[in-house]
């Protein structure tokens, strides 16, 4: 499939499909990169989701609503987990859910000013 066909393709998923999509490969990732060291798999949940929350926003902008929950879904899960419910587990989830929200305030209002929608 050539580069162009796979845009095109991206472009017609909504933005819930594509919050999907996002947390199944951070999750994925989440884990091979954990089997390394357990912080690194957090630091890559924490910089591909707002990353992800940006993009999607900024292709369909009227999503800026519930992306940044649906992406979040791993956090609420990781929530769980006794051992992280310590004080630097609770400021690095609530780091990342506002990074999430800010990302996707900035990816509709970059998404509307560019007309991306």
């Amino acid at each position: 499939m050539k580069t162009k066909e796979i845009k095109e393709r991206i472009l017609w998923i909504p933005g819930w499909g594509l919050s999907l999509i996002a947390i199944f490969i951070t999750a994925v990732l989440m884990m091979i990169i954990s089997d390394i060291d357990a912080k690194y798999g957090y630091i890559t949940y924490g910089v591909l989701i707002p990353a992800a929350c940006f993009f999607i926003c900024w292709k369909d902008p009227k999503s800026v609503w519930y992306v940044p929950l649906i992406c979040n879904l791993i956090s609420i899960l990781i929530m769980f987990d006794e051992g992280f419910l310590t004080t630097a587990g609770w400021i690095f989830l609530i780091t990342v859910w506002t990074l999430s929200i800010i990302a996707a305030i900035t990816g509709a209002l970059t998404g509307r000013r560019t007309g991306s929608h």
